[in-house]
């Protein structure tokens, strides 16, 4: 049986300035980055995440269970994967 994989979205967005973009993670708090394009801004993202699971494990773990629907989650390394989430507008709510 395969290990379960959290899954986070990285939300990217068109910058203020031309040229720059600006991404975050939708499902944790902690990450935003900034860079001049979307793959710039996804690869940092893809960092972040790292970075997330291992320093914010608990919580990435209590995410995973949500995820899986699972109580009881017994792997100490959390794989993950990240899916990439362009926004082209932003809507004035």
């Amino acid at each position: 049986m395969s290990e379960p994989v959290l899954k986070l979205t990285g939300l990217i967005y068109k910058g203020d300035s031309p040229g720059v973009f600006v991404g975050c993670i939708k499902e944790m708090r902690g990450v935003v980055v900034q860079g001049n394009s979307e793959d710039a801004v996804y690869r940092d993202l893809v960092e972040g995440a790292k970075f997330l699971v291992e320093f914010k494990h608990e919580e990435a773990l209590q995410l995973l269970r949500e995820q899986i629907n699972a109580e009881y989650v017994t792997d100490e390394e959390i794989d993950f994967s990240l899916s990439r989430e362009v926004i082209r507008e932003v809507s004035a709510e």
